[in-house]
């Protein structure tokens, strides 16, 4: 990936009561990451007391917009050159605007942005450019339901968490 300052990332991701908030976490967390290697990154996610909690938990200085409803028009997508979808499957906003986000996804396709989802892919399309699997190994932890040690390096609180299976990860997480 070209580190140059012209390069823009955007990741749409979201939180509630209902899914949790472990996709916002995971986002920021690459966000932090990414802007360690001089990433351009932004997040775009829901403006909800949840959201509002963990943003003002942050020790860093993240980019980040909350809207009241995202937009899903074209012109305001224009700017990236890479979209991160890491909404979780059963988010009720995903089940209202899945054709809606469908459409998007094509327009992005025709202007070469590359669109990438992270976990379990909800949407009915073969336009995302790969699929990022949080979860490859199947292992779980007394803290998460699904958490791999692929998972865990992403997320700082469950670092040391205790695996049920006894592998180490040695390997890299990379986009």
């Amino acid at each position: 990936m070209n580190k140059n300052n012209n390069f823009s990332i955007l990741i749409l991701t979201l939180c509630s009561k209902k899914t949790g908030t472990g996709n916002l976490k995971r986002s920021l967390q690459l966000q932090q990451s990414l802007l360690k290697e001089k990433i351009n990154c932004e997040i775009w996610t829901d403006q909800n007391i949840e959201t509002k909690k963990i943003i003002n938990t942050l020790k860093y200085k993240a980019k980040i917009k909350c809207f009241k409803k995202i937009t899903l028009k074209i012109q305001d997508y224009k700017k990236f050159r890479l979209v991160v979808i890491d909404i979780a499957w059963n988010d009720l906003w995903l089940d209202a605007n899945s054709s809606s986000l469908i459409k998007l996804i094509e327009k992005l396709e025709r202007l070469n942005i590359r669109v990438v989802n992270i976990g379990k892919p909800k949407l009915e399309t073969s336009l995302f450019r790969s699929f990022i699997d949080i979860y490859p190994d199947g292992s779980q932890a007394n803290v998460s339901g699904n958490v791999s040690p692929r998972f865990i390096a992403l997320r700082k609180e469950f670092r040391s968490a205790r695996l049920k299976n006894n592998r180490v990860f040695k390997g890299s997480i990379f986009i």
